[in-house]
């Protein structure tokens, strides 16, 4: 003890105030000793006045990031031209570093950070403070109040997402494109940001992720990664959050410790954005090299134009349109044969399967047993990646595709496919991919370069400047899941009734793809049901976008013709029954080919002819056009009733003809057999090539000999037969389908005199005579109620004008010569001049009958 206070008689005094003296360097002999309770108490003070410090900086810096960010947002907001927002660094310049108050290190840091993204002219600020809630430093938790938004700025930003400030479901089309949507959040993509030690500032790694059998390639994982060069610290790219992975991390792979591509929300959406990228990149170059196969091969052989004849040589109908096995309006990139690529490169149809797997294994799954905080709360700018993308038009190519052939040679892909819908639906922010109307750019070579040069896109327009959207991609995936039905029913009568084994693979492997393409179109039903969605177009139009007008939407939604098109898709093919029991089997008593189906009632159609039609008429269930339906008799696949509408603007307007039709044991070898119905009971020739007997007269059905290329064969198909039907005998001046009549003359006395007979009598037959109670139960009654409910209006004024124009058609009576001619002038060979007209009253009776059957059909609807 007394050697204690020797030594503290000989350190310095605390009131000397020498410089000297207070630098000199302690010597040996000057030791200082301090009983423990003055060193705890000193110890105390100094963390309690550190904590204090670093609580109040913390407090600062909040308040300043929240500051910080609600002036970028609202001056986001509010600048009226959406150029100004696609500016490399928005809300940053020059005077702006220049007001900073540099009162302290940190302050003097963050202006550094600013100038450095300049030089490099990227984006330094965050789009939110959940990403990162200091440009100098990474903070573990963000802060726990957000910014303030006013709002005005926070509808737009609510419209910007996409959704509302109501729980309502939106099914409105987007105002804004998706450029313009993602400008909140292209920050967390193209920003640079400092190290969490040093301060300096770490620049994004470049590369372009390759499609290995991989989710997360070591591309990819390289991309995920940013490397301080000073300290040589790894941080995760999208939180900056410190990892102790290598600077030559390939991942999990060759790293079992490496979690970097689970870390957090924001890295999943930079992993998403980098496989999307090398996905439009791989698109591109796809199209480029099929375009120029596709003009070597034109080079190289003569395109054979071939038309359809009328006159002389009857009226045909070419084999080289739609077939079954090739999609309708699709690119067929897909479907080029590898052999025909460079040795080497990747098959298209692996990159998309690889594809598709990868962006199925980023996409949130919430309802999974391991759901991560990235699956819960994801980063709200998945969406609009997908959308900017070239996904959505890659899937609708998939999706339009009408071959099931296609379906079950590329299966794998088909079920990637599905799994990436299915995972799409799984989440809010994506599922608007599937049900919201999708925009096209004119021209946009990848996203990554998008996001890079930060350019306005231009997208599709229509003559008046307003931007037009395709249909969403849901309303494809629900004709798919129409034609895997009618695939479903007739695969389940082939599997029973046909012994061989020859094609049973291919019917099993095509039943499996049916099955899971309805599985996914049920379960994406049920997210759409859950999250409160409603799919935001039809199927068959596009939709212009301007500003909202609910009376224009109101006009939309009620447009005959947009719901007569999808009442027609709801109605186009069924199997039914079309025979009633009997002791002895089936019998098909309103069929004109019961004969041949009870000849060949114990004959064995070969299972690839089998297969083709099954195929075939999957096909037809969402090829038809508007007005043609199709009902298949669910025991034999082979017999068909086919209704036709009449085209407007001719003789056969609103009327509807009915066909029976029969696919002979020989086919697709031999053409289908075809019989017209509608003749009034045998009285009426409605067309040079529609016998009132019933006959057909086509020379794609062997009725006819026409060209050689207009005959049938084996690629043909029965779709092409009744698309011939509608569109080249029910015509506009079905009196020069007769040969030796010339072409075609609308003016001359001959065809009007003609095409007035076949006015009356498309009233009469094809109009008057389906409004009647024997039909309410029948098999047509859900296609005559749609048909004449939808245009009654139409039809009727119709009616009305063909009375008016021609006094002729008034002639309403029983007795009427099937081959009266009515007009001017001497009748043409074949008909007879007749005098037998009635007064104007009896045409009155039409249009009454018209009205009286409509009140008929409304009653269906009541009964």
């Amino acid at each position: 003890m007394p050697s204690t206070s020797r030594k503290r008689r000989q350190s310095p005094k605390p009131s000397d105030s020498s410089p000297s003296k207070r630098r000199r360097k302690p010597q040996a002999e000057d030791i200082i000793v301090i009983s423990d309770s003055d060193s705890d108490d000193i110890q105390i003070q100094n963390e309690v006045e550190d904590k204090e410090l670093q609580d109040l900086l913390d407090q600062i810096k909040a308040q300043e990031e929240n500051e910080r960010y609600a002036r970028e947002l609202q001056k986001q907001f509010d600048l009226e031209d959406l150029e100004e927002q696609a500016s490399p660094i928005p809300g940053t310049s020059a005077k702006v570093s220049e007001s900073i108050d540099l009162e302290d290190d940190a302050v003097f840091a963050r202006s550094l950070a600013k100038k450095w993204s300049a030089e490099e002219d990227v984006i330094s600020i965050r789009s939110s403070p959940e990403i990162c809630n200091s440009d100098l430093e990474y903070v573990d938790e963000p802060p726990a109040k957000q910014p303030i938004v006013s709002s005005k700025g926070k509808k737009r930003a609510e419209q910007s997402e996409g959704t509302s400030s109501t729980a309502a479901p939106r099914s409105e089309a987007p105002l804004i494109p998706p450029d313009e949507s993602f400008l909140p959040y292209r920050a967390l993509f193209v920003a640079v940001n400092p190290c969490s030690k040093c301060n300096k500032r770490m620049n994004i790694p470049k590369g372009l992720v390759s499609f290995v059998d991989s989710v997360c390639p070591p591309g990819l994982t390289h991309l995920l990664h940013v490397t301080c060069r000073s300290c040589k610290i790894v941080h995760c790219r999208g939180c900056f959050k410190p990892h102790a992975c290598p600077i030559t991390c390939k991942g999990a792979s060759e790293n079992p410790d490496c979690t970097i591509h689970t870390c957090c929300p924001e890295i999943r959406a930079i992993a998403l954005f980098h496989i999307l990228d090398a996905f439009d990149t791989c698109s591109s170059q796809e199209k480029a090299s099929f375009e120029s196969r596709t003009q070597a091969l034109m080079k190289k052989n003569t395109v054979r134009k071939s038309a359809a004849s009328v006159g002389p040589g009857g009226t045909g109908y070419a084999t080289g349109s739609t077939g079954v096995g090739g999609g309708r309006g699709g690119r067929q990139g897909p479907n080029t044969p590898a052999s025909s690529r460079r040795k080497g490169s990747l098959d298209w149809q692996d990159v998309l399967i690889r594809a598709f797997e990868m962006l199925a294994a980023f996409l949130p799954a919430p309802y999974s047993d391991d759901a991560r905080e990235y699956d819960l709360l994801p980063h709200p700018s998945l969406g609009h990646l997908i959308a900017l993308s070239q996904l959505p038009s890659i899937l609708a190519d998939l999706l339009r595709n009408d071959s099931v052939s296609d379906w079950i040679a590329q299966k794998d892909m088909y079920n990637a496919m599905l799994i990436l819908l299915r995972r799409m639906a799984d989440s809010e922010l994506t599922i608007q991919c599937l049900i919201a109307p999708r925009w096209e750019a004119n021209q946009l070579d990848g996203l990554g370069d998008w996001m890079r040069s930060g350019h306005k896109i231009a997208w599709d327009q229509n003559d008046e400047g307003k931007p037009v959207v395709q249909p969403p991609l849901y309303t494809h995936f629900r004709k798919l899941t129409l034609q895997s039905e009618a695939f479903l029913k007739g695969a389940e009568q082939m599997l029973a009734n046909d012994a061989s084994e020859s094609a049973v693979w291919d019917v099993l492997q095509g039943t499996s793809l049916a099955g899971d393409i309805i599985v996914a179109r049920d379960d994406l039903e049920r997210a759409i049901s859950v999250l409160g969605k409603t799919v935001s177009a039809g199927p068959q139009h596009t939709q212009s976008i301007s500003k909202p007008d609910k009376g224009k939407a109101r006009a939309a939604s009620s447009d005959p013709d947009t719901l007569y098109q999808e009442a027609c898709e709801k109605l186009a093919l069924k199997y039914i029954s079309l025979a009633s029991e009997r002791s002895g089997g089936l019998l098909y008593a309103n069929f004109n080919y019961a004969a041949n189906l009870k000849e060949t009632e114990n004959a064995m159609r070969q299972s690839k002819d089998h297969l083709r039609m099954v195929k075939e008429l999957a096909v037809t269930a969402t090829s038809l056009p508007a007005g043609i339906w199709v009902r298949v008799d669910e025991v034999r696949n082979d017999a068909m009733k086919i209704m036709i509408a009449g085209p407007a603007g001719t003789p056969y307007a609103g009327g509807l003809f009915e066909f029976d039709c029969f696919l002979p044991i020989e086919y697709p070898n031999k053409p289908p057999h075809m019989h017209l119905r509608t003749t009034g009971g045998g009285s009426v020739r409605f067309n040079p090539n529609l016998y009132n007997c019933g006959k057909v007269c086509l020379s794609l059905l062997g009725t006819w000999p026409g060209r050689p290329e207009e005959q049938w064969t084996s690629k043909s198909t029965l779709l092409q037969v009744l698309v011939s039907i509608q569109s080249m005998i029910l015509v506009e001046a079905p009196y020069f389908n007769e040969p030796g009549h010339g072409p075609v003359r609308p003016n001359h006395a001959a065809s009007i005199g003609y095409n007035r007979n076949i006015c009356k009598q498309t009233i009469r037959w094809a109009i008057v005579d389906w409004l009647k109670t024997e039909h309410q139960n029948g098999i047509w009654r859900d296609v005559i109620a749609s048909h004449f409910m939808i245009h009654r209006v139409k039809i009727r004024q119709q009616i009305v004008d063909w009375i008016a124009s021609v006094p002729e058609i008034c002639a309403y009576t029983a007795d009427v010569h099937p081959h009266a001619y009515y007009g001017p002038g001497p009748a043409a060979p074949g008909y007879r001049t007749t005098n037998h007209l009635h007064n104007r009253t009896a045409g009155r009776n039409l249009l009454d009958d018209f009205d009286k059957g409509m009140k008929l059909i409304e009653s269906w609807k009541t009964a």
